[in-house]
């Protein structure tokens, strides 16, 4: 057997409000921050960051349904997009039988601007450690490279089982619990672009800040309410939305990315993930 150990610290700070302007209420507002050290870390900035959502909120109005293009937020797109990736990368759920990519490797996947790195050893990194929860040292793990599957995530079971080396992702909920495969921090390989230069992009489309719904993991399909979203026609910013459903399939959308952000950010997800454009979207007025 083996005996290891290490220490680690963390911290968060979670914030949500709304904002009223003459009895009108918005949608709840939220903004929060995950880290490993105090450097950097400001509670002032995440409160006027929720601040600046709810007031952007405020004189929402309804659109008519239309496809277009829509610019999702790096917690949406952790969510929407990466959810499915997560479970598809799983080694387990690909030897199950789960995995829509189970025969992908060395096969396009998403667009060319898609790169996924899970890193374990990331410098101040959320899920980052010395070893797993098996004792396998973290590594750095190419999964998908300009939109081409290289590699999925395994444990020492699985990766047994494929004949394989463990890429050191086992994880425990606790010291009794059984061992499966999970992320460290997945890293999408962030663009040139910031959000304001993808919003000039958008003919006629959609930002959204957050996302209530369904997202299947297994076979990638969505839908739910595009919550803090805006309209936006021409590459400006028009006006906010009344909660609008979008529908679609993360796996088809990774085809359809039209632009990688640069302002990627650590999610609760354990994706690190920046501002995502994507085409094709349905977009429909509730």
């Amino acid at each position: 057997g083996i005996d290891l150990e290490s220490r680690g610290t963390a911290i968060s700070f979670y914030l949500v409000c709304i904002a009223k302007e003459n009895g009108e209420a918005s949608s709840f507002s939220y903004e929060y921050d995950l880290s490993r050290t105090l450097r950097g870390f400001s509670p002032e900035r995440i409160g006027e960051a929720a601040a600046r959502k709810a007031l952007m909120s405020l004189g929402a109005r309804k659109i008519e349904s239309f496809r277009g293009e829509v610019i999702l937020s790096p917690d949406v797109a952790a969510d929407v997009l990466f959810g499915p990736v997560v479970s598809s990368i799983n080694a387990d759920n690909v030897q199950r039988g789960r995995s829509l990519w189970a025969d992908k490797i060395g096969l396009e996947v998403a667009d060319r601007k898609l790169t996924l790195i899970d890193d374990g050893l990331l410098p101040y990194g959320i899920g980052s450690s010395q070893f797993d929860a098996e004792g396998v040292p973290s590594q750095r793990t190419v999964v998908v490279e300009n939109g081409v599957l290289r590699s999925f995530l395994y444990d020492s079971y699985t990766a047994n089982k494929a004949n394989r080396e463990s890429t050191g992702n086992a994880a425990r909920g606790s010291y009794s619990s059984l061992p499966s495969i999970s992320i460290s921090n997945l890293l999408v390989k962030p663009g040139t672009k910031s959000p304001e230069d993808l919003i000039s992009e958008v003919d006629n489309g959609i930002i959204i800040n957050r996302f209530s719904g369904n997202v299947e993991f297994e076979s990638g399909d969505f839908s739910g309410i595009a919550k803090q979203a805006c309209y936006v026609r021409n590459g400006e910013v028009k006006f906010p939305l009344k909660e609008t459903m979008i529908s679609g399939n993360a796996f088809e959308s990774l085809k359809r990315i039209i632009e990688v952000g640069s302002d990627r950010r650590a999610t609760m997800d354990g994706v690190y993930a920046p501002s995502i454009l994507i085409g094709d979207v349905n977009i429909v007025s509730k």
